[in-house]
């Protein structure tokens, strides 16, 4: 019977060592499981802040481009204006410069004419110059 004592002692001291190793290392390994979980929670707090200011950093990259995208749109808006504008008065200069060549064509076209009017009375009166000279030599004949 001792020696069955012994066995059994001997079983349960193996037993209590195994259970005490195994609540050992259960233990370290919950106390690494704990200080993993504290040094992730801690990168991920890292994380999150450096997460949050990447965001906050792109939000701001973000918020600029729109800016320099709306200022560029501004002076789009004011080249085109400024464009119309100019295009407009050009057109308007054109119309008026066309006017006056209208005009100035006419002018010339009846200068002209009168031209061919006064040409054709002077060569009318040449002729009556002629004939008066014509009539002075034969009233000179006739007296004679």
């Amino acid at each position: 019977m001792s020696q069955q004592l012994d066995f059994i002692i001997n079983r349960f001291g193996i037993f209590v060592i195994d259970l005490f190793l195994c609540i050992k290392i259960k233990f370290a390994n919950n106390f690494k499981v704990r200080m993993l979980q504290e040094k992730m929670a801690e990168e991920y707090a890292q994380q999150e802040y450096t997460g949050q200011q990447f965001f906050s950093d792109i939000n701001t990259r973000l918020r600029d481009l729109e800016e320099r995208q709306r200022i560029l749109k501004d002076r789009m808006v004011l080249v085109s204006e400024s464009l119309i504008r100019e295009k407009e008065k050009s057109f308007n200069e054109a119309q008026e410069m066309k006017k006056v060549v209208a005009v100035l064509k006419e002018d010339n076209g009846r200068m002209k004419e009168m031209l061919k009017r006064i040409a054709e009375k002077i060569d009318k009166t040449a002729r009556n110059e002629d004939l008066m000279l014509l009539q002075r030599q034969f009233d000179l004949f006739r007296k004679e």
